[in-house]
């Protein structure tokens, strides 16, 4: 079979059961190919409930199906071998038929694939959460030091105002001092809240990361 040009390659699924609930949402967010229809006897089967909730055409009885036209492939999915068989003796179509043996194996590498790319992903951010949980122990020390360092300061601006109010005309020098201590200190003081701002913002991201983590398991 030619590969289909301009358009996408249509599926029809033989099997409403869990393997064809998974053939379906596989194609569902597809760019390349899309389910044209579910067949199954029982109409309450999950890929039918499911092609139905998509506004995909189901069928009940597999000759019906098989007698549309614009199907690239049948994917068998029942695993019965009678059904492969009926398929094959009434499939109209130039559709080539993909069996239950081979679309399980599918189904099951593309399922292993995706384990091992989320084990990479939750890998990787669990390494960033730990990093980030690092970065704020020491962003947390390098507060209370700035804390320190600002009391320190008030401390030492308090102790030139009283100087200068002792010394008068000649505590000028001593005023001036105590002003620009208190103005650095105060500044401090509004890195340390700044600082501390963007603590709580990397915490909403490390909380993020945790629930994404949940996701993902």
């Amino acid at each position: 079979m030619s590969e289909p040009v301009g358009r996408k390659v249509k599926i029809g699924v033989v099997g409403g059961g869990s393997v064809g609930l998974q053939s379906f949402q596989m194609f569902q967010n597809s760019s390349l190919a899309e389910v044209a229809y579910v067949v199954d006897r029982d109409s309450a089967a999950p890929a039918m409930l499911a092609a139905r909730n998509a506004g995909v055409t189901t069928y009940t009885e597999l000759d019906r199906a098989l007698e549309r036209t614009d199907i690239d492939f049948v994917l068998e999915v029942t695993g019965s071998s009678q059904v492969l068989e009926s398929i094959r003796e009434k499939l109209r179509s130039g559709a080539e038929i993909i069996s239950h043996g081979i679309a399980f194996i599918i189904l099951k590498a593309l399922e292993e694939n995706r384990l091992v790319a989320y084990r990479k992903v939750e890998e990787d951010v669990v390494g960033i959460r730990d990093q980030i949980a690092i970065s704020l122990n020491a962003l947390a020390g390098f507060i209370q030091k700035i804390d320190k360092i600002t009391d320190d300061l008030h401390y030492l601006a308090l102790n030139a105002q009283i100087e200068a109010s002792r010394a008068g005309e000649h505590g000028r020098g001593f005023a001036i001092v105590a002003q620009h201590v208190e103005a650095s200190a105060d500044f401090a003081k509004k890195i340390a809240r700044e600082i501390d701002r963007v603590n709580a913002d990397i915490v909403g991201v490390s909380a993020t990361l945790d629930s994404s983590l949940k996701q993902l398991r």
